[in-house]
């Protein structure tokens, strides 16, 4: 079936009296027709239109649903468990999760532009554990103070993304991520992000990507793409020791960059520094790339 005809069986008139029945059965908590496989069928699943606040799903559970190519913009999920559900290609836009956790979902292809994958609130943290979102458009969504364990980036567009607060661990990015940020800042009234571990960026292609006072264990980039320094306040001061007296436009970039990061009220002397060679070249070329790897690595090593 097309995933023209998988949407259309849902707009009929039969289709939306299904859906509604649909609906009911979950906010019931009774359970929906299965196949062979123990899946529920709700492939191009569409929201009726009939009955005020149909968008809100709040405490449902969600088990083994097969949602893909369904077209669900502006669903909200409050208090819900979604495990072993499929989003294959589904229109997800400005979804709003809150206190939810979601694990071993496939989000492949989803469109979640807008979406706010995390509330900011530390008392109504989301969860996503063994998520796939491999070629998932995720422009403009909002992972904030979100826990993302075991999860799978790879080709999703991520431009302009910000991961405030997130707890990440063994999860994977690859393609270009453009313009994202990694904020581990602590920050008053918002939960400590914890360190990113186990995270693997080596098929990744940063560009203008910037981690903001995080602490990373075990996580892995792009051999000779970017540098990675643990502890790395006491590591600028002895960079910023060794380039006095250095009068060339590399050094001066350098200690610019250097004093910025350090003088930051948020940073951390404990922190990892992340430099990303692509980066520097933006703000000094080649001269200062070079230069930032070369003097960072020996201070780092010494």
């Amino acid at each position: 079936m097309t995933r023209a005809a998988l949407v259309d069986r849902w707009r009929t008139p039969a289709g939306r009296s299904a859906a509604a029945g649909v609906l009911a059965r979950l906010r019931a908590g009774a359970p929906l027709d299965r196949d062979a496989q123990g899946r529920a069928d709700l492939r191009g699943f569409v929201m009726p239109d009939t009955v005020p606040l149909d968008n809100v799903l709040a405490g449902v559970r969600l088990t083994d649903v097969d949602l893909s190519h369904a077209q669900l913009p502006g669903l909200v999920l409050e208090r819900c468990v979604v495990t072993g559900c499929r989003f294959t290609g589904a229109n997800l836009r400005d979804w709003r999760v809150d206190t939810t956790m979601v694990s071993r979902s496939d989000f492949t292809r989803a469109v979640l532009t807008g979406a706010a994958l995390g509330t900011g609130d530390p008392d109504r943290m989301n969860g996503w554990s063994e998520v796939t979102f491999t070629r998932a458009d995720l422009r403009g969504c909002h992972p904030h103070q979100a826990y993302f364990d075991r999860c799978d980036f790879s080709s999703a567009r991520l431009d302009g993304v910000e991961f405030h607060q997130c707890r990440i661990t063994g999860t994977v990015f690859a393609g270009p991520l453009r313009r994202v940020v990694f904020d581990g800042r602590d920050l008053a009234g918002s939960p400590a992000a914890g360190p990113m571990r186990g995270v693997d960026f080596t098929g990744a292609r940063l560009d203008d990507v910037e981690f903001r006072n995080c602490f990373l264990e075990d996580v892995s980039f792009p051999p000779g793409e970017v540098l990675a320094v643990p502890r790395f306040g006491p590591v600028a001061a002895r960079v910023l020791a060794a380039l006095e007296g250095d009068g060339s436009a590399a050094a001066g970039d350098l200690r610019w960059l250097l004093r910025d990061i350090t003088g930051n009220p948020w940073f951390e002397p404990g922190s990892t520094g992340v430099f990303v060679r692509a980066v520097l070249r933006d703000i000094g070329g080649d001269d200062l790339a070079d230069l930032a790897f070369r003097i960072i690595a020996k201070c780092a090593a010494s």
